[in-house]
């Protein structure tokens, strides 16, 4: 795994932890793929009997990462996020999917706030 997304064994129970703290564990292109490998590889995990999603500190997850800047103008903010709009969508379906159809029973371990993309 990345830093982004860490993985922590504890006898049948793993913890998947968003972990990007400084940027409130917002949901990016790169930690939406490092979740769907994530899941991924508990998905094929025979000793993995319960999975725990959870956030790094202070919060869950503060949604998605739109990587817009406070110094644009409205007009600027819809472009950015229209041009990364659809490939966000599919690496999130990609990720909820994987996560959705895990066997082992799946706990969310809310840590604080849970915004928008943030699965709130």
């Amino acid at each position: 795994m990345s830093d982004n997304v860490t993985l922590a064994r504890d006898g049948a129970i793993t913890t998947v932890t968003l972990n990007r703290p400084d940027r409130r564990n917002s949901l990016s292109d790169p930690m939406l793929t490092d979740l769907a490998a994530a899941f991924a590889e508990l998905r094929d995990d025979g000793a993995t009997r319960v999975v725990i999603v959870t956030g790094a500190p202070p919060v869950f997850s503060a949604g998605a990462d739109a990587g817009l800047k406070s110094g644009m103008s409205a007009e600027e903010r819809r472009a950015a996020f229209g041009q990364r709009k659809s490939q966000f969508r599919r690496l999130f379906e990609r990720a909820n999917t994987l996560l959705e159809s895990l066997e082992q029973a799946t706990i969310a371990m809310i840590n604080g706030h849970a915004v928008g993309g943030g699965w709130g």
